[in-house]
C-alpha cells in the first residue's frame, strides 16, 4: 500500500485490475444509457449501473472495505449475466463464421473470466488485508 497526498494508493497489480474491471462497467452502462431506446427503464438502469460502478471504482482504489463487498456483488451479477447470454449465444440457428463467434464469445468469455479473476485475487489474505478498515 503506498501513502500519497491524496491517500492510500493501491498497489500496482490491482490498480490494474480495478482498471480493467472498471473501463467495461462503464462502457456498458454508457451503451444502456445512450442506447437510443426511449425507455425511461433503459436510461434509468444505464445511469444506476454507472452511477454503481463508478462509485465502486473510486472505493477500489480508495481501498475502501465496502468497495471490495461492492465489487464481489458486481462479479456475481456479471458471471450470472454471462451465464445467461451464453444459453442464449448457444441456440445459434446456423454455424458462425470466426468473425462472428468472435464477435459472439470474447464479450461473454469477458463476462465469465473477469469476475473469477477478480474474486479469485481479492479473497487472497494479504489483499483482503489491504482493504480492512476505512480511514
Amino acid at each position: 500500500m503506498q501513502d500519497g497526498a491524496i491517500g492510500r494508493q493501491p498497489p500496482p497489480g490491482l490498480k490494474i485490475l480495478i482498471i480493467a474491471g472498471a473501463t467495461p462497467g462503464l462502457s456498458v452502462a454508457l451503451f444502456v444509457l445512450t442506447g437510443g431506446w426511449g425507455d425511461v427503464g433503459w436510461v434509468a438502469g444505464g445511469a444506476s449501473a454507472f452511477v454503481v460502478v463508478a462509485l465502486d471504482a473510486w472505493g477500489l482504489w480508495r481501498l475502501r472495505r465496502w468497495a471490495l463487498w461492492l465489487s464481489w456483488v458486481l462479479s456475481a451479477v456479471a458471471f450470472i449475466a454471462g451465464c445467461m447470454a451464453s444459453q442464449v449465444r448457444i441456440q445459434y440457428r446456423h454455424a458462425p463464421t470466426l468473425w462472428e463467434w468472435l464477435d459472439m464469445w470474447l464479450p461473454i468469455g469477458f463476462l465469465l473470466l473477469y469476475p473469477l479473476i477478480w474474486v479469485g485475487y481479492t479473497v487472497r489474505p494479504k489483499v483482503r488485508a489491504l482493504f480492512r478498515s476505512d480511514p
